[in-house]
């Protein structure tokens, strides 16, 4: 499975938006925020300018990122990173160079974001902090303004679908919250707790906008690109208390194997008790989005069930007939149950 940590930097052009659109946002901003810090976390008038993703098996990381031409990076350039642990990584450096940054950002976001979808169209799980709350649904709304239609879109943003969240995709920040609503903590807080010692000095994450606005697009970069390594080593200290990451597939597709299909995992999961109404229900949300993702036509039958079993059946049965869609459902379910319980209950005489 390949997983990947991922982390954004944006920017506002304030010149950019007019009277109308900034007293209307200024009348919204209602929690005390600096103006310009609001507007620039903000995805209808602001940009991605940067985006990491740090292939964590792999030890590389891949910067997208906005600069001018003076640029002295090459596109795929490997520069080093080094953490005070004495381990090293490769990042890829993939400037994205305008004449005039401010004057033309809007069409090098676009080819950010399109160079962005790209590299994702492989990944199976994207880890991110604070990603739920600020990172994805930036990314979402961007990809969006831009028409840019890509179908690796649906795997994190699968809406409808139960709580509106993506199985492949996990925060961090919620993980290690004191109760996932709330009580959250910054990430270089965090990594130095975990004793996680990549330093981002000197630039921090208010100075981003001053950063991009004389030019220093190259410490942006670098900047974005520590982001998503700490939260990448983050990811490794603490891998093994999530419920949800899946560490032996080949396991799970050995026990799986034994069933003659998913229909036949569930009924298992019923008679043993294991599926809870609440499970049931999140189940039959969940199947039901995907079918409608890939356009698959609802299951044929002219007797109406209530029954939560018959209903998951059904739409398992249509389901099925799509090979691709079986290894997205697997991952459901490992991480509706937990991987452990899941194959005890399914592996059990």
């Amino acid at each position: 499975m390949r997983v990947v940590s991922f982390d954004v930097e944006t920017f506002c052009h304030l010149d950019s938006i007019s009277n109308e659109a900034f007293d209307y946002l200024k009348s919204r901003n209602r929690a005390g925020e600096g103006e310009n810090m609001a507007l620039a976390l903000n995805p209808y008038i602001s940009h991605v300018i940067s985006a990491s993703l740090f292939y964590i098996n792999e030890g590389v990381c891949e910067v997208f990122y906005i600069t001018d031409r003076t640029c002295n990076i090459q596109r795929g350039q490997i520069n080093m990173v080094y953490t005070d642990v004495e381990r090293s990584f490769h990042v890829v450096y993939n400037p994205i160079c305008l004449d005039d940054v401010l004057l033309s950002i809007k069409e090098g976001e676009k080819e950010l974001l399109e160079r962005l979808w790209n590299s994702l169209k492989d990944v199976d799980l994207l880890v991110t902090y604070n990603g739920e709350g600020f990172d994805m649904p930036f990314l979402k709304i961007r990809t969006m303004i831009h028409h840019i239609k890509e179908q690796s879109f649906f795997k994190f943003f699968p809406y409808p679908s139960p709580k509106n969240r993506s199985i492949n995709h996990i925060d961090l920040m919620r993980f290690l919250s004191q109760d996932g609503k709330s009580g959250f903590y910054s990430l270089w807080f965090v990594c130095k707790a975990f004793n996680i010692g990549l330093s981002k000095e000197p630039m921090k994450g208010s100075e981003v906008e001053r950063a991009f606005l004389e030019g220093r697009y190259d410490e942006v970069a670098v900047y974005n690109a520590k982001d998503a390594l700490a939260t990448g080593l983050l990811y490794e200290r603490v891998g093994y208390y999530l419920s949800n990451d899946i560490k032996d597939w080949d396991r799970v597709l050995e026990v799986l194997g034994r069933y003659s299909g998913l229909s036949s995992m569930v009924e298992r999961l019923v008679e043993k008790k294991v599926m809870e109404k609440s499970h049931a229900s999140e189940l039959i949300d969940y199947l039901k989005s995907l079918r409608r993702k890939a356009s698959i036509p609802p299951p044929e039958d002219s007797i109406a069930t209530d029954a939560q079993k018959d209903l998951i059946v059904r739409e398992l049965e249509v389901i099925e007939r799509y090979q691709e869609l079986r290894r997205e459902v697997l991952i459901y379910l490992c991480r509706l149950f937990g991987v452990d319980k899941l194959l005890c209950t399914l592996y059990a005489e």
